[in-house]
């Protein structure tokens, strides 16, 4: 039963694994395209108008994708402190469970604690 329970877990991580280095992989090469992209614009308003005018339009273009990104990621993040489940950190002094922390001091006690969990393992 331990075994199989370790091959699933291995299994887990194995594809957890594969699959953020695709989307690392998938990344880098939008950026790149994104780059090729900037120069062919930029040469193609560049021959039709001025630098000024091709900087302007590239610049709107950025910060118009931007904000459509910045829209799209908060419109599915407001929920309910209710409905939002609590962890228990294990610690004495830990705020209440009604009490809404920051998304960064949740991360780096999760860090913290698997730095812990990390070090206690190698003791033994």
């Amino acid at each position: 039963m331990f075994q199989q329970i370790a091959s699933d877990v291995k299994d887990s991580a194995r594809a957890t694994a594969r699959a953020a280095a695709l989307s690392t992989l998938g990344a880098v090469f939008a950026l790149v395209a994104t780059g090729f992209l900037t120069v062919a614009l930029w040469l193609l308003l560049v021959s039709l108008q001025t630098a000024l005018f091709a900087a302007t339009v590239i610049g709107a273009l950025y910060c118009a994708v931007g904000f459509l990104f910045l829209a799209f990621g908060t419109s599915g993040s407001a929920t309910s402190p209710a409905s939002e489940p609590e962890f228990s950190s294990g610690r004495s002094g830990a705020a209440p469970a009604n009490e809404q922390r920051e998304p960064f001091m949740q991360l780096a006690e999760g860090f913290a604690m698997g730095m812990k969990a990390g070090r206690s393992a190698r003791q033994r």
